[in-house]
């Protein structure tokens, strides 16, 4: 991910897909994009990446700092039930975003 303001409009890929303003480098985000020379006539499934493999990725979901409760604890059944897939926990924590903490509200 590139952290650095938004100058004018977005014009190409890259930037819509990579690009987020410095506020969010504490996320330290790392995105994937496939990119296919042909449109694909299948979907594509099936592409599984172990436990193991997501908590060495994955040290913290954060979620919007105004999520609802129903939509956290929804967040926190899906990772529990993708982990027991594989008879595993996550390692990580699941948080709301603080990055609004310190705004006064209007």
């Amino acid at each position: 991910m590139q952290y650095t303001p938004m100058e004018g409009e977005i014009n190409d890929v890259k930037t819509l897909f990579f690009h987020k303003r410095r506020e969010y480098k504490e996320e330290q985000e790392i995105r994937s994009v496939q990119v296919f020379d042909h449109p694909r006539e299948e979907p594509i499934v099936d592409q599984r990446v172990s436990s193991d493999d997501l908590n060495a990725l994955v040290k913290r979901i954060i979620l919007a700092p105004d999520s609802r409760e129903t939509f956290v604890e929804a967040v926190n059944r899906i990772v529990k039930a993708t982990f027991a897939l594989d008879n595993k926990t996550f390692a990580g924590e699941i948080c709301r975003s603080v990055l609004d903490d310190d705004l006064v509200r209007q």
